[in-house]
């Protein structure tokens, strides 16, 4: 899995971390990592799909296809 991070300024003037994924299946794998490492799992993933559904928004300027492909793995892992 190949994830890198870049950090940015946003349009307030605020520093963000962007965390680029290579594909679809790498950010299934992260998710799939933070449901079998927590107790609170739930929240966790709704965490990690809200946070990169946020970004793709920031970075596509809408809703971008991304947000939907994470709500149906989120959906799958949350079961």
């Amino acid at each position: 899995m190949d994830i890198s991070r870049e950090t940015f300024k946003d349009s307030d003037g605020d520093t963000r971390e962007l965390i680029l994924f290579d594909s679809i299946a790498d950010i299934a794998n992260s998710v799939e990592k933070i449901c079998g490492n927590c107790d609170t799992r739930h929240e966790k993933v709704d965490e990690k799909i809200d946070k990169v559904s946020r970004q793709n928004k920031y970075l596509s300027g809408g809703g971008g296809i991304l947000g939907g492909m994470l709500s149906a793995i989120g959906l799958k892992f949350l079961g």
